[in-house]
C-alpha cells in the first residue's frame, strides 16, 4: 500500500491486516496489539509525508519566486513551462493524495480498534 510514495522518498508501509476473530482471548489480544502497532506506524508515516509535503511546497514557493524574478516580476506561463516546477507540483499532488489515503487507513484501523476493544471488554 502507498507504493507510489516510494518514488518521493517515503518509507513503505507494511499493513499487518488480520481478519477479526473474537473467539479466543489470546488471539483477540494479539489482534488489538497488531492494530495498535499499525495505528502507530500510520501516524509516523503521516507525520513523515506531511513533513515531505511541507518541504515540497516550500521548494515550489522558492522556485516560483525565482521564476518571477527571472521574468522581471511578471508571473506568466514560465512557471508552467519550467520542468523543475512541474516535478515539484507532481510530487506535491502525490503527497497530498498520499496524506488522504493514510488518513483513510488510520480511520479503518481506528474502527478495528474500537470493535476489538469493545468485544474484549464486553466478552472477557
Amino acid at each position: 500500500m502507498f507504493d507510489y510514495l516510494i518514488n518521493y522518498g517515503v518509507n513503505k508501509f507494511e499493513n499487518k491486516f488480520q481478519d477479526i476473530d473474537i473467539n479466543d482471548r489470546l488471539l483477540l489480544q494479539d489482534q488489538i496489539n497488531t492494530a495498535r502497532k499499525n495505528y502507530n506506524d500510520l501516524l509516523l508515516l503521516l507525520d513523515d509525508v506531511n513533513n515531505k509535503s511541507l518541504t515540497c511546497n516550500e521548494k515550489m514557493s522558492k522556485r516560483t519566486k525565482e521564476l518571477i524574478q527571472q521574468n522581471g516580476g511578471v508571473k506568466n506561463n514560465a512557471i508552467f513551462d519550467d520542468e523543475e516546477y512541474m516535478q515539484l507540483d507532481a510530487e506535491a499532488q502525490a503527497l497530498k493524495v498520499g496524506i488522504n489515503m493514510i488518513r483513510n487507513q488510520i480511520e479503518f484501523v481506528q474502527t478495528d480498534l474500537r470493535i476489538l476493544n469493545s468485544v474484549f471488554y464486553n466478552k472477557y
